[in-house]
């Protein structure tokens, strides 16, 4: 009888260590949370800096990746709290086939890094591209991580462009993201 309550204590012993080690390597392993939450005042810049630049990108709207991305360097030059900036187009169809394209400069180390995220991911799945598409407006993100675009915990802030016209179409969305340190 004590054999059997030694033995089941064991057992259980030995699963709470692997528990716990298993915990551990999850946590040592994924990116941890942000800690902080962005300053009401900092994300009003945000919405003024890139609501202008949507308004310049309705009027003359992109025409290639190139021009895109120097206009997204340009816009993370001039504004040095902003992490990394995007503009994602709409999916166009070309020859029968859906082509996307999302050039997206962030910082890293001091300098700007140039990126397609097509290339890391299907862009328009995500919270920052869907959210605003849909609501026909700008959003902000929930806080979340980006892997394979600016690989840091960050809040977009997201803008959808659109055609003027009788019948408005989606150009594409424009976005500026905020850097949120780790704990």
């Amino acid at each position: 009888m004590m054999k059997n309550v030694r033995r089941r204590s064991l057992g259980f012993a030995i699963v709470l260590i692997c528990l716990a080690a298993g915990i551990g390597v999850s946590h040592a392993t994924s990116p941890s949370a942000p800690k902080t939450e962005v300053a009401p005042a900092i994300k009003r810049q945000v919405e003024d800096v890139l609501g202008a630049l949507a308004k310049k990108m309705t009027r003359h709207a992109p025409a290639d990746s190139q021009s895109v991305i120097s206009l997204l360097t340009r816009h993370l030059g001039e504004n040095p709290y902003i992490y990394g900036a995007a503009f994602a187009f709409a999916p166009v169809k070309k020859n029968g086939e859906l082509v996307k394209s999302s050039p997206y400069v962030y910082r890293s180390e001091g300098k700007f890094i140039e990126k397609n995220l097509i290339d890391a991911y299907d862009y328009t799945v995500q919270d920052w591209y869907v959210l605003p598409v849909n609501a026909r407006k700008p959003v902000w993100s929930e806080p979340y991580y980006d892997k394979g675009g600016g690989d840091a915990w960050m809040i977009t802030y997201s803008i959808p462009i659109y055609a003027k016209g009788k019948h408005p179409r989606l150009i594409g969305v424009l976005t500026s993201d905020l850097f949120l340190p780790n704990e």
